[in-house]
């Protein structure tokens, strides 16, 4: 039987073999090989949650494919673009998405609203943190989770459209609605923070309302035979191929 610290530091001879890593291999390589015992042990228990977590790893497999993590820097530029119009051209663009007056270049009024959503949060923030009773650590990862949702917004419905992903967009941002409409109902007794919920809830639901324009189209071009600029087929990671995914991601 091994010893403890054989079992916790490796032999002599496997030291040697390892002397080369650095700290970086060494969580990689422990990383891969939790994530394939727990890979296993779910498998072993439930084929069911094992083709769920198959279907997921592809999922995430297809999006890091389309490039996923390589737009951060012209996704941060465009949060400034509509702030750098002048308030006044801003504001005339509100409006007229905000009445969703026809002829009017669909993606680009989702585009601002997801941009308009993401500063709500960042003003939202600095009201709570004024308040009485605000907590600072929660409302800094809300700004940050609002951040990662418009960006995965931004490249799911314009960078790489694809109408199986728009269709999930479509329903988290519904979700996100129905659940700031619930808060704000729920927390009239405390004024500031119910119309902060139903100021989220609005601009949420003026980005749904875009977001839907553009998963109908992707639809209908999908239907027709056009795939939209970025489409990535969902053959690529099919059927067998998706086992094949998850072991090499793990």
């Amino acid at each position: 039987m091994q010893t403890l610290r054989a079992r916790l530091f490796g032999t002599r001879a496997e030291a040697a073999t390892r002397e080369d890593l650095s700290i970086v291999d060494h969580a990689h390589r422990w990383l891969r090989a939790t994530g394939m015992r727990c890979y296993q042990w779910v498998g072993a228990q439930s084929p069911w949650a094992q083709r769920l977590l198959d279907d997921i790893v592809a999922h995430l497999a297809e999006l890091e494919h389309a490039g996923f993590l390589n737009h951060f820097h012209d996704f941060n530029s465009s949060l400034l673009s509509p702030l750098q119009s002048g308030m006044h051209e801003l504001a005339a663009s509100v409006e007229a998405t905000a009445r969703c007056v026809p002829g009017q270049n669909v993606m680009l009024a989702f585009s601002l609203w997801n941009v308009l959503c993401f500063w709500l949060s960042v003003v939202l923030l600095v009201i709570s943190l004024l308040l009485p009773g605000g907590s600072a650590v929660a409302d800094i990862i809300s700004v940050f989770c609002a951040y990662v949702a418009a960006y995965s917004y931004a490249f799911v419905f314009v960078r790489a459209p694809r109408t199986q992903w728009m269709l999930g967009g479509c329903i988290i941002i519904g979700l996100w609605v129905t659940w700031q409409v619930l808060s704000g109902l729920g927390g009239l007794v405390f004024v500031v923070p119910a119309a902060m919920a139903f100021a989220r809830a609005a601009a949420a639901a003026m980005l749904l309302v875009y977001a839907v324009q553009l998963y109908r189209a992707s639809a209908q071009a999908a239907e027709d035979g056009a795939r939209p600029e970025g489409w990535v087929s969902s053959r690529l990671f099919g059927g067998p191929a998706r086992r094949v995914v998850v072991v090499e991601m793990l």
